[in-house]
């Protein structure tokens, strides 16, 4: 049997990987549960790498993920309560003092990795599990997910999700970060490779051009002109507004993504997608995305 050439091996793991976002996002909250924790373990595993964090720091940090966003997203009801706050700062305290009694001097800085990723890594993605529920006149709030998708697919979908006391899932906001970022990549790699003249940073990277930038950020803005004009979210123009800031939340996600390998002296972060590299390879934008759309939508129907 052939074996596949590296662009074959892109498009078949691309596709597959699109399909999966795609459908996740439609499907309803525990699937979308899912992606986000597989993109968010993925990534977490390798910034620890990346950052040379401890065996300790990276398996404390994975348990206390798991354990807060298990308990806030699909656990019991009763464990989905204002309790888990203080109970998960507790624990990151006993992790810190753990870590300096077994590393010294050395864990500040685990101690600075791990609450950097905390803020690079956990905190996007909490927010992104509040996307479906923006639009809804309650405040977003954590809850069970895997209850909410059984009570969607009990009462019919979203459209009659109110019967069961459960707000309405809206699926187009999780899927808007994503249809932002890959049309900021794709245009901007089409536009660069037929005019890029410019290096848009020599350093960090310096394959991406600033006409490529320009160039993915005005279509992106087209995208959204048209997304939010088919999908009634807004006025079209703060589509295309909301369009262009992706994209330059993107580049700069896709350029810290790119100082950390960098430093660590790596080509790719890992290989989480046969042929596209590792995790933060394909969701350095997305971290960075996922706070804009959020604060963009938070403030659109709360203020």
């Amino acid at each position: 049997m052939a074996k596949l050439s590296n662009f074959q091996l892109r498009s078949i793991s691309g596709i597959i990987y699109a399909a999966a976002v795609i459908g996740g996002c439609i499907i309803g909250p525990g699937a979308l549960l899912i992606i986000a924790i597989i993109i968010l373990f993925a990534s977490w595993k390798e910034y620890g790498q990346l950052n040379q964090l401890s065996l300790i720091g990276s398996w404390a940090s994975g348990i206390f993920n798991l354990l807060f966003f298990g308990a806030m997203f699909a656990g019991p009801l009763f464990i989905s309560s204002p309790l888990i706050w203080p109970i998960t700062l507790l624990g990151l305290l006993l992790l810190f003092l753990l870590l300096l009694f077994i590393h010294g001097i050395e864990a500040a800085n685990h101690i600075q990795t791990i609450l950097g990723g905390i803020l690079y890594l956990s905190l996007p993605t909490f927010l992104f599990l509040m996307l479906p529920q923006l639009g809804n006149q309650d405040p977003a709030e954590p809850f069970n997910y895997i209850v909410w998708q059984q009570h969607l697919w009990l009462f019919e979908g979203s459209a009659n999700a109110a019967i069961s006391n459960y707000p309405l899932y809206h699926f187009e906001y999780p899927l808007m970060v994503f249809i932002f970022i890959w049309s900021s990549d794709t245009f901007a790699y089409l536009v660069g490779r037929a005019i890029g003249k410019h290096p848009l940073h020599i350093s960090l990277s310096p394959k991406k051009t600033w006409e490529g930038f320009m160039g993915g950020t005005l279509l992106t803005a087209v995208i959204g002109y048209f997304l939010f004009q088919s999908w009634h979210i807004s006025s079209p123009i703060m589509g295309a507004l909301l369009g262009a800031l992706m994209s330059v939340f993107g580049t700069a996600g896709d350029l810290f993504e790119s100082a950390l390998k960098r430093k660590a002296d790596v080509k790719d972060s890992g290989n989480f997608l046969p042929g596209h590299g590792g995790a933060l390879d394909r969701f350095d934008s997305f971290f960075f995305g996922v706070i804009l759309v959020w604060a963009w939508l938070y403030i659109q129907f709360f203020f």
